[in-house]
């Protein structure tokens, strides 16, 4: 990696693509927050990066949880100092299930890991991202209810000096 190692997020770390995101940015020499629910299995991607020499820290944490995020963000800062980069990957799907014979329940705890979880990760994380005279914001992410007006958001945001990446797709 060329420049100064990074404080990475990535939610869901404890398998599939936020493991290999995790993984991915500890190869590339950045200190790597990982949280998950599943600490048997975090823990495990955490040790496998300090294994080939990365730095990452574990945050059992549920990301529904506004204070539970709250910790986890401070306590990561204080480990590695300011979030650089935030990837809310978390995320839980429903299988087999026919909308008529879902329940409430279900539904509502796929909203709230889902969209609540990456919410309240991007409010935690966008203070610390400003920090380093960087930003972002979350309607570049796809967080504004209405999603109208992210190009004019971006030209503000820049023009007050945020720093601002945008990929396709968001």
């Amino acid at each position: 990696m060329s420049g100064a190692a990074r404080t990475v997020w990535v939610t869901g770390a404890a398998s599939g693509m936020g493991a290999a995101h995790a993984r991915r940015f500890a190869e590339l020499g950045d200190r790597v927050g990982c949280w998950d629910l599943q600490a048997d299995a975090l823990q495990a991607v955490v040790e496998e990066i300090r294994a080939g020499g990365g730095e990452a820290e574990a945050v059992v944490a549920d990301i529904t949880d506004a204070d539970a995020v709250d910790a986890g963000a401070a306590r990561l800062r204080e480990a590695f100092g300011p979030a650089a980069v935030v990837v809310a990957n978390a995320g839980i799907i429903l299988t087999g299930d026919y909308i008529e014979e879902l329940e409430l329940d279900s539904w509502r705890r796929v909203i709230d890991v889902n969209l609540t979880g990456a919410f309240l990760t991007c409010k935690a994380a966008i203070p610390q991202l400003r920090e380093g005279g960087g930003g972002t914001d979350p309607d570049l992410l796809g967080l504004r209810p209405d999603g109208v007006g992210r190009f004019r958001r971006l030209q503000r945001l820049q023009a007050r000096g945020d720093r601002v990446d945008a990929h396709p797709g968001q």
